[in-house]
């Protein structure tokens, strides 16, 4: 009955944020991963002013709230960007993204979602690549109804040519030494297309 009514939720989640018909592929995974692919804007993130396309995927067991890799997913955002973004955009986007998707899809309407806290450092830049680190504190809403920090490990790649940028981010809330969460989620690739400076 639990896994009915998470196939019910996840295909109105579809509609909620108008899942895209295009066949986008912009992370290389294997089987055992669950896609999903949206475009910008979402409605329930309107303040998020980008334009481009989504390729989510979701790890096994990532909606089992016993599984090692519960709430462990990736994703990338392809994006129209004339200029690199600030570790205070990607802490704004990530809490409207996941802040408003957590309050989207709470089905207690006498429940006031906690409001999501981000917090992102940029561990490395080259002119066209930066990578970060951060967390992500915030109430799931899905599946176990308390507050669940995930941690967070993102590169952003930039086309300069195309005017364009990938942000690529692994979350989970297992630690970062956790070599069996973190391995698997390694296996996730963005694909990069090729970009002369």
């Amino acid at each position: 009955m639990k896994h009915i009514l998470f196939l019910i939720l996840i295909s109105q989640l579809g509609v909620l944020i108008g899942q895209d018909k295009k066949n986008i592929s912009l992370l290389e995974t294997d089987s055992t991963w669950r896609k999903e692919t949206l475009s910008f804007p979402f409605p329930f993130a309107s303040d998020i002013k980008l334009e481009g396309d989504i390729d989510v995927r979701f790890s096994k067991g990532w909606s089992k709230i016993e599984s090692p890799y519960f709430w462990s997913y990736a994703f990338v955002w392809d994006v129209s960007r004339s200029v690199k973004f600030t570790e205070k955009e990607i802490e704004e986007y990530m809490q409207l993204y996941l802040g408003g998707l957590m309050k989207a899809v709470n089905g207690d309407k006498d429940f006031i979602v906690p409001e999501t806290i981000t917090l992102f450092s940029e561990v490395s830049a080259a002119e066209n690549q930066s990578s970060y680190k951060g967390k992500i504190r915030m109430h799931d809403s899905f599946f176990s109804k308390k507050i669940v920090t995930l941690n967070v490990v993102g590169e952003i790649h930039y086309c300069n040519k195309e005017q364009r940028a990938r942000l690529f981010f692994k979350l989970s809330p297992k630690d970062l030494d956790n070599k069996e969460v973190w391995n698997y989620l390694n296996q996730a690739k963005p694909i990069l297309k090729s970009c002369a400076p």
